[in-house]
């Protein structure tokens, strides 16, 4: 979430763009930046002063781990049956 708040300003501007701003007392945007972002907020007054706020969002990227996949069906094919359906593996005579 990004927040700001303005007053007696005729105009706001966010740096880089991340939506349509406009002069409210609050309000709080949902940003996702994909990695660290520096932002910079002005807003312009009606006596033309700009005043600025800047800040850095810092994001950190967490590696993807992939999961294992064992086919149990090439270490042993009875263990791809249901275990119902499994053969001893050994059969003894009689």
């Amino acid at each position: 979430m990004l927040c700001y708040g303005v007053e007696n300003a005729r105009s706001v501007h966010i740096s880089p763009p991340v939506a349509d701003l406009y002069p409210t007392a609050q309000r709080c945007l949902e940003i996702v930046p994909k990695h660290t972002t520096h932002y910079t907020i002005w807003a312009e007054g009606y006596d033309g002063k700009v005043a600025t706020q800047s800040l850095t969002l810092p994001v950190e990227t967490i590696p993807l781990i992939k999961p294992w996949r064992v086919n149990y069906a090439a270490l042993d094919p009875a263990a791809a049956l249901p275990r119902a359906m499994r053969m001893p593996h050994r059969l003894l005579p009689s």
